[in-house]
């Protein structure tokens, strides 16, 4: 099984390089660059996390079973061949013929086939709505992939910074130990006291603590990749060690037209609206089958059947009985006990709300890209003005540097700058990792994210 699964997903893969190929021709317009765009490694571990990333696997299995619902919800339009048959032996004391006692073996079996007629539609419209459950399951399915790219995207970024982090809580620690060991030193000399001592050692301890938690927050993250994507845990040296600068103001543009483009549709078109429509078509065609429950319903029919009985009341002898037919059969559901006055109740009820429920989601859709485009403008600020500040404390570890190669600036005054530097940049990252997890979702939402392009088919 585990292996006919692998096969499966080698031919989804196949399946995906093409399609991607055809996608990238049909997209036009440009595209705004996502995380794997800048870091190459990132999109190895993506494309390596589709074919056995255990998520994925599991969402494999739940579509290949939808599959199955699917030819189920399908058999009703097609005839049915049953069999019924009994071999049995009898045995009869007969008062006609002098008590006595005959045993025989009797056999006898029916042979049929149906095949629905007419059934007010009900049958079409069950049909309909297995294809729309589908549709729905698949639906979810490239809603997963696209939660599972998103994650992978956003703890691999956050590796990174957590990787940052570790390097400034190393570096601060270095200098708490070598604080320590100068007061140290200068206690012995007179130059500090016990005071400044246990001052000293609070202070490395502090610090301790502070890289320990950097260390564990960095393998929770590295382990936590290596179980979403199923692949190996990150060396320190395959963890990038900073990720680029952003072009915000020509991911304004290209976001902006994206936004644009699905705020002009009369009704929205993405997935989120699409199963909202799916389910009011569901509900509308339960209504309508509710309707006709009481109808009644015609199936052709043809079958062969066979019956062997006993004769004779004197000397019995066992005779048989052969048949063919085909015709037409006919079943009427006359009374239900207000059964189907009770589905019928509910079933209207439900397709209002569907209704309501349609409309609602419509303007959701629309608010929720209109804030999507709001919240991405300050995040573009806040990925602005976090750059500016790294570029200055950049500029100052430099010109620190070049004062401390005159000998007019100290070791701890370089060392001072350059920790503020890493201070910056960390601040820096984390703005673009946030700018980046919103333009992820907003992509994904009206369906722009590249990582679509590669979603595996489902058949």
């Amino acid at each position: 099984m585990y292996i006919f699964l692998i096969h499966r997903q080698a031919v989804r893969i196949t399946v995906v390089l093409l399609a991607s190929v055809g996608a990238h021709i049909l997209r036009a317009q440009p595209q705004v660059p996502v995380p794997e765009d800048y870091l190459p490694a990132l999109q190895d571990i993506i494309e390596t996390a589709m074919q056995q990333s255990p998520q994925m696997l599991m969402h494999y299995a739940e579509s290949d079973a939808e599959d199955g619902d699917l030819i189920a919800g399908k058999s009703g339009r097609l005839p049915s061949l049953r069999a019924w048959g009994q071999f049995v032996r009898s045995r009869e004391q007969r008062n006609d013929n002098a008590g006595v006692v005959q045993t025989d073996n009797k056999g006898n079996y029916d042979l049929r086939i149906s095949q629905p007629v007419f059934y007010w539609g009900a049958i079409s419209r069950d049909v309909r709505n297995a294809k729309l459950l589908h549709d729905l399951a698949e639906g979810r399915y490239r809603r997963a992939y696209l939660e599972v790219v998103h994650e992978i995207r956003g703890t691999y970024l956050l590796l990174i910074i957590r990787k940052q982090q570790m390097a400034l809580a190393q570096m601060r620690l270095d200098e708490a130990e070598e604080r320590l060991e100068r007061t140290r030193r200068q206690l012995t000399s007179a130059g500090a006291s016990e005071a400044d001592v246990i001052n000293a050692e609070f202070h490395r301890d502090e610090e301790l603590i502070d890289w320990e938690e950097a260390v564990a927050s960095l393998e929770q993250y590295r382990s936590s990749l290596a179980r979403l994507t199923g692949t190996d845990v990150l060396t320190y040296e395959e963890i990038p060690d900073t990720y680029p600068e952003l072009d915000v103001e020509s991911d304004a543009t290209i976001l902006a037209s994206y936004a644009a483009k699905f705020l002009a549709q009369e009704m929205p078109d993405n997935e989120a609206m699409r199963a909202v429509i799916k389910r009011l078509e569901i509900s509308q065609n339960r209504l309508q089958n509710t309707k006709v429950r009481l109808r009644p319903t015609f199936d052709a029919i043809a079958g062969f059947s066979q019956d062997e009985y006993i004769v004779g009341s004197v000397v019995s002898e066992i005779r048989t009985r052969q048949s063919s037919y085909v015709g037409i059969s006919g079943s009427w559901a006359i009374f239900d006990g207000f059964d189907r006055k009770g589905d019928l109740l509910a079933a209207s009820h439900r397709y209002e709300a569907a209704k309501i429920d349609m409309q609602l989601n419509r303007d959701a859709i629309f608010d929720r890209v209109r804030k999507f485009g709001r919240d991405l403008k300050i995040m573009a600020m806040a990925v602005d003005l976090a750059d500016r500040r790294f570029e200055s404390a950049r500029s100052e570890y430099g010109y620190i540097r070049e004062q401390a190669s005159r000998g007019d600036a100290s070791a701890r005054r370089v060392r001072d700058a350059e920790e503020a530097l890493l201070d910056r940049q960390i601040d820096a990252q984390r703005a673009r990792q946030d700018y980046w997890a919103e333009v992820s979702s907003f992509l994904g939402y009206v369906e722009e994210d590249p990582a679509m392009d590669r979603i595996p088919l489902t058949w």
